[in-house]
């Protein structure tokens, strides 16, 4: 081919190099990224079992009464925040959200106090707050029903 025009000839050889060049940096920097990614995820992963190691290995040397104590601690000062969400909801009524999450709690408490109730039979203040957390899901009753009957004359 450089026999019959040199000039064109260069130009090629020059531009499949110049292209081979830039894909062959270009698969570079790809491997290097991808290997980056899994080192990195690595790390992270080998850094969290480091960490459970380690608050593993030190409860082991805690007495149980100590244990118990950081154990309660953690829960209780630790523990992931409850929120409640209603994905069902759509029209975003904030007071019927407000008011089936004070139902569920109520009913909660109720079962609480139930089986407390169980574990000390004849206890007159239980059944005192027992009676009064009946009335308070009934009148909650009562206000989820006003509101499915104001939302089904909407």
């Amino acid at each position: 081919m450089k026999e019959e025009d040199s000039i064109m000839a260069d130009i090629l050889v020059g531009t499949f190099l110049a292209l081979a060049a830039v894909i062959s940096l270009n698969l570079f920097i790809a491997l290097m990224s991808d290997t980056f990614q899994r080192v990195y995820d690595n790390s992270k992963a080998n850094a969290i079992m480091q960490r459970a190691s380690i608050i593993l290995s030190l409860e082991e040397k805690l007495t149980r009464r100590k244990l118990n104590a950081y154990r309660r601690e953690v829960h209780t000062l630790h523990a992931p925040l409850e929120e409640f969400y209603d994905d069902d909801d759509q029209e975003g009524d904030e007071l019927r959200k407000i008011t089936v999450q004070t139902y569920d709690e109520i009913q909660e408490m109720r079962r609480m106090i139930e089986e407390k109730s169980d574990e000390r039979d004849g206890n007159e203040a239980m059944e005192e707050r027992l009676s009064r957390l009946e009335t308070g899901i009934e009148e909650i009753k009562s206000i989820l029903g006003s509101l499915a009957n104001g939302s089904a004359t909407k």
